[in-house]
């Protein structure tokens, strides 16, 4: 996420306390998923379904099913610290910044890139990502950035080129 907002979207609530503890007490009854984010750390989506004191691994299931008066308590949650990947979009054709392309990866990360063409991706985890980079005006592009270029904590360039239509009839 890029800012306090992004953690406020539908469905989602906000918890802040200085020992990390938190607690909903105001659910009905159903299932409900637990993803942790936390500003400078790695999101985390817990990959099992608790019940009672049992862990029961189900990764076909997304979600903690809870009963009515049901407690469920999943422990501490440990959190890796993130880094910030910054980078700047540019078009292949004369090298000049290109504003408005979405940057995702991951299931938590997604940013724009503003008129100079600069963008950051904040809290992501030390790992090997896949960017998805897209602009209505060019051809989407797909980035491999690896921990060892995470390391090297240098601005990434991305090139855009403009994309090709194909153009045809159909007939019967």
């Amino acid at each position: 996420p890029s800012d306090d907002t992004d953690y406020l979207k539908e469905g989602r609530r906000h918890f802040e306390s200085e020992d990390g503890g938190f607690l909903v007490d105001d659910l009905t009854p159903g299932t409900y998923g637990l993803t942790i984010l936390a500003k400078g750390y790695t999101g985390k989506t817990l990959p099992a379904i608790f019940k009672r004191d049992v862990v029961v691994e189900q990764p076909k299931v997304s979600g903690y099913h809870l009963e009515a008066g049901e407690v469920l308590s999943v422990g501490t949650i440990s959190l890796e610290k993130a880094i910030t990947l910054r980078g700047k979009v540019i078009s292949g054709i004369d090298g000049e910044a290109v504003a408005g392309v979405k940057i995702t990866t991951g299931p938590y990360w997604e940013t724009s890139s503003d008129a100079s063409g600069s963008f950051e991706l904040n809290d992501i985890s030390i790992d090997t990502h896949i960017l998805h980079v897209v602009h209505p005006e060019y051809a989407p592009v797909r980035e491999t950035v690896t921990p060892e270029d995470l390391a090297l904590n240098k601005p990434l360039v991305i090139e855009m080129d403009f994309g090709a239509s194909v153009e045809g009839v159909v007939r019967d």
